[in-house]
């Protein structure tokens, strides 16, 4: 996987690390951090949003950026509670200041912690992509033995186990870590199709399947479910034959979504086996920020020295 692919995921896993920092401070009522944090770089409305692809910048730069501010305090006033019936224009409104530090440094380095944490469970859960390729398989020739129905659906347990240690959004981030290399590994065989003459037509109708079908599911947020869903309809449709085009308007091309399927399938599995190996990264990473900004501390201090002297 190139650098490009490899940062994509960073970018992913330093958004979800954001998005879980912001819950935790909304769990325990942190309004003036989550407030610094959601406007730091314009994250406005990022901490409920389900899908990939919401930082606004590259991991590195944002949490470098967010690892050199200062700190600042905060000040808001809150009423205090008063007894008597309300609107009594004898009792008199009484407000309390709160002040509050602002440590940005502090954010940072619970955001780099937090990558390192997620990045180990995403090494686990990137393990059942397999997992989840067999289920669809079963599912799928369940349904062609049994006339559309699966007779042991009800049966099936989800993949994922989860325990007391897991980060708050373990459940949606597995789901969207799905659906995002599923998407990903869509796209990397419409380039394997185009590439290849003999797969034209099928590369043709692969973009427009996913044109309609794909915008509508991995362009959308908020929605679960979508990587099982989208391999469940194209497993589902009926194989075509075509008539060419251009030299080979005579002839006739068979169209396989079955086979689309099968080559989404190995595809996401490569990309899931890609993505093991770059968040092996993630500590490494976060070690280079932190001696980066160590070693620009001490090139200041030296260069104050020597202008002194």
């Amino acid at each position: 996987m190139n650098r490009g692919h490899a940062n994509v995921l960073k970018d992913f896993l330093t958004q979800r690390s954001l998005q879980t920092y912001l819950h935790n401070l909304k769990e325990v009522g942190d309004h003036p951090n989550f407030n610094y944090i959601e406007d730091f770089m314009e994250h406005q409305g990022v901490c409920n949003l389900h899908g990939y692809g919401a930082l606004k910048v590259g991991w590195h730069e944002y949490i470098s950026k967010l690892y050199r501010q200062a700190d600042s305090e905060y000040k808001m006033k809150r009423m205090l509670y008063r007894g008597g019936t309300s609107g009594n224009p004898y009792i008199q409104e009484q407000f309390m200041e709160i002040s509050t530090m602002i440590r940005p440094r502090k954010a940072a380095i619970a955001i780099m912690e937090l990558r390192e944490h997620i990045a180990g469970e995403w090494q686990k859960d990137l393990q059942l992509v397999a997992r989840e390729n067999a289920e669809h398989w079963r599912h799928h020739l369940a349904k062609v033995q049994h006339n559309g129905t699966d007779p042991e659906l009800h049966k099936q347990h989800r993949l994922l186990i989860t325990t007391d240690d897991d980060s708050a959004l373990r459940i949606d981030n597995y789901d969207l870590l799905i659906k995002f290399c599923t998407h990903i590994a869509c796209e990397q065989v419409m380039e394997e199709l185009a590439a290849n003459p003999k797969d034209e037509h099928s590369a043709i109708w692969l973009k427009e399947y996913m044109q309609n079908r794909g915008t509508r599911s991995f362009g959308t947020v908020q929605t679960r479910r979508v990587g099982w869903n989208f391999l469940n309809d194209i497993l589902n449709e009926p194989p075509r034959v075509i008539s060419g085009t251009g030299r080979d308007a005579d002839t006739l091309c068979l169209i396989d979504p079955l086979d689309m399927g099968a080559r989404i399938m190995a595809q996401r599995q490569n990309v899931a086996e890609c993505w093991l190996e770059v968040l092996h990264e993630v500590k490494d990473d976060n070690l280079s920020i932190h001696r980066k900004f160590m070693e620009d501390c001490m090139n200041t201090v030296l260069t104050d020295f020597w202008k002194n002297n």
